[in-house]
């Protein structure tokens, strides 16, 4: 729990005095178990959705090509990996370090760390090139298009692209078709203030990433105590879908407006907030709603969340349904405000969205996506748990194991963790529902800090058990980064 919140507040994941051990065969049973959801994909199930790159089947359920290099700067990120990872527990401790100190250190690993493992496979002069991988497939063609496009009275620029947009969607490049502008509007911004070039847009991805990390920080103090906080922001830094995909994946500048929707909502939900702190939580997710339509599984999240806190008596129902009555208001008048402003109907984007995303599937798969419906689900959890790593899963096992071991009715009554089932109900949901069709350990990277929290308890770790995470993490990172291609 942040410093700032309420003893009544308390409410994320336990408190306890010692630091927390990670047994050493949680490790091999997550090794264990991720490497057999890869090899029952490869020996069993044979998955074949996602599309070849130049004619190299994909690694599947991981969207990467096989592509060993071997270059000197491996060993140069192997270098830094290990000095932040020796550094962590220190900056970690609010006792060693003060926080200005500690959010500077994760500003500067957040930067640092991604353009080290992206020199693992390229020069820094190609930086931004995955942007152009493909003709006419990324958001960066569209935010070209931005100053160019007209209508019928010889207006241009992007109030033009904003009111017409989804009648625009056609035309767009194939991820435009299927999203919302707000990635677009992104690149545009970074072109018309830095100058259109590939680096200069990669660096502003780049750097969204990393303020996400600030973020999803803050959002992590909602949930756990100081230093546990601080050594979940650090894990997040650590994790192989951040460091692989934060350099040019526009899905690292929703991970951005995510964390800070979760900070403002988590805010939000506390007993003492405003009505006024709720409405601006509704803002920021539609704001995030802007980027990507997967703010959507947040909101369910923040409502199971919510819901659980008061089914166990944390919150008062009828705080409770202020709050999400506030939030959802929130909401929906800022995104019937920019409509009013813009002309740009969120609504209608998404139905068309859909319509189209749909479509492409069918078109891939030669069949409909519901008509694989195991494949794919099986596809998306096994993508997901094995990009975010040993590290984490053999934090869920522990935490598990240990909640088995101490349920004993007689123990000292202490806050129950409503967000940990909170998370695994949304991420079944986005597992199962057919929204998703793979590709998750790039697309879900917003989820991360959700899982993190749900994996620690608010005991903090040991300073050796934080670096053995750290480390797993950013060796799997480093492991995938040497041995597969990927396209972001």
């Amino acid at each position: 729990m942040g410093a700032d919140a309420s003893t009544e507040d308390a409410h994320a994941l336990g408190v306890q005095a010692a630091h927390r051990r990670v047994p050493a065969w949680s490790f091999v049973a997550a090794v264990l178990l991720l490497a057999g959801l890869w090899a029952l994909d490869r020996y069993v199930f044979h998955l074949s959705v996602l599309l070849p790159f130049r004619g190299a089947r994909a690694s599947s359920p991981l969207y990467a090509f096989w592509s060993p290099v071997l270059r000197p700067e491996a060993l140069a990120f192997a270098v830094l990996a290990t000095l932040f990872a020796w550094l962590a527990p220190r900056l970690a401790d609010p006792a060693r370090a003060a926080r200005p100190t500690f959010v500077a250190s994760l500003v500067v690993a957040g930067i640092a760390l991604p353009l080290a493992l992206f020199l693992v496979r390229q020069d820094l002069g190609e930086l931004g090139a995955p942007f152009r991988v493909y003709s006419n497939e990324e958001f960066w063609d569209d935010a070209l298009e931005i100053p160019r496009t007209q209508d019928a009275s010889a207006a241009r620029g992007m109030s033009v692209f904003l009111r017409h947009y989804v009648e625009l969607m056609p035309h767009l490049s194939l991820h435009g078709q299927h999203f919302p502008p707000g990635h677009a509007l992104f690149l545009h911004a970074s072109n018309t203030l830095f100058g259109t070039r590939l680096v200069t847009a990669a660096l502003a991805v780049l750097t969204a990433a990393a303020l996400g990390l600030v973020f999803a920080y803050l959002a992590l103090r909602e949930l756990l105590e100081e230093h546990a906080a601080r050594q979940a922001a650090w894990l997040l830094a650590s994790l192989p879908p951040f460091l692989d995909f934060a350099c040019t994946s526009m899905d690292a500048v929703f991970f951005l407006w995510a964390s800070l929707a979760l900070w403002s909502a988590l805010r939000a939900l506390r007993t003492n907030a405003s009505a006024v702190a709720a409405v601006v939580a509704g803002a920021t997710l539609g704001f995030a709603a802007l980027s990507s339509f997967a703010v959507l599984p947040m909101g369910l999240l923040l409502l199971a969340y919510a819901l659980l806190l008061a089914v166990r008596r944390e919150r008062a129902w009828s705080t409770t349904l202020r709050q999400l009555t506030a939030i959802g208001a929130g909401f929906a008048l800022f995104l019937a405000a920019f409509w009013l402003a813009t002309g740009f109907a969120w609504w209608d984007c998404i139905l068309h969205a859909r319509e189209r995303g749909l479509a492409l599937m069918t078109n891939v798969m030669q069949s409909t996506p519901s008509s694989r419906w195991a494949e794919l689900s099986y596809g998306n959890c096994a993508a997901y748990l094995i990009y975010a790593g040993p590290g984490v899963a053999a934090l869920l096992l522990a935490r598990v194991a240990q909640r088995k071991i101490t349920t004993d009715p007689n123990r000292v009554s202490r806050p129950r963790d409503a967000w940990t089932p909170a998370v695994l109900l949304t991420l079944c949901v986005m597992t199962l529902g057919g929204l998703f069709f793979m590709e998750t350990e790039r697309v879900w990277l917003f989820t991360l800090p959700w899982l993190v929290a749900a994996a620690m308890s608010s005991a903090a770790l040991r300073p050796q058990a934080l670096q053995c995470l750290l480390l797993s993490g950013a060796t799997l990172a480093l492991v995938l980064e040497t041995f597969f291609f990927t396209l972001w």
